[in-house]
């Protein structure tokens, strides 16, 4: 058992959307009467300060042509309130390894946090996720990436990572490190 608390998720969502910390029995009754089997339990695990989004363009058979990460901070409504670039070669394997397995075909987001020591998948996206913005920002852009691969038949071009902050609010404002 995954012991107290822990989150009940929907299947399919956006956002953070209709996550629940289950506390006890008692929520737990009451959520799986409520969602039925449209739902999935997953342990808490990790910090808020240790979360990560990482976006990579899947070529179908096991490799990615590229990939950005970033830490994040949540906001309230559960999509990224604010983000850094960071190289972390640990979490670069595990998403290689990742990729190997679940061969991805183009824009694929994975979210991890640190959990003692190992980078731990919170989920995958197979799809452009809320922070493709902040990630086209910083070099990283999906929509061109499906052009080359999907409409003219090339694997995407290594784009140049530029490292800075984001913060969102209504709009994105991203700060870029000379360099």
């Amino acid at each position: 058992m995954l012991g107290h608390p822990f989150l009940v998720k929907p299947r399919r969502s956006s956002a953070s959307k209709g996550i629940v910390t289950i506390r006890s029995q008692d929520d737990f009754d009451y959520w799986l009467m409520k969602l039925g089997d449209n739902f999935m339990a997953q342990e808490i695990v990790g910090d808020n300060e240790h979360e990560y989004t990482v976006g990579a363009f899947g070529l179908g058979d096991g490799s990615i042509s590229q990939s950005i990460a970033m830490v994040r901070t949540l906001s309230r409504e559960g999509s990224t309130a604010r983000a850094s670039v960071v190289d972390l070669p640990e979490l670069d394997a595990e998403v290689q390894r990742l990729a190997r397995l679940l061969k991805p075909l183009g824009p694929t987001n994975f979210q991890f946090r640190r959990h003692e020591g190992n980078y731990l998948l919170l989920e995958v996206n197979p799809r452009f996720s809320s922070s493709l913005s902040i990630r086209t920002a910083f070099g990283f852009n999906e929509p061109e990436m499906c052009i080359e691969y999907f409409l003219n038949g090339q694997v995407p071009a290594r784009a140049e990572i530029k490292h800075g902050n984001a913060v969102r609010y209504i709009e994105d404002v991203i700060t870029l490190e000379a360099g």
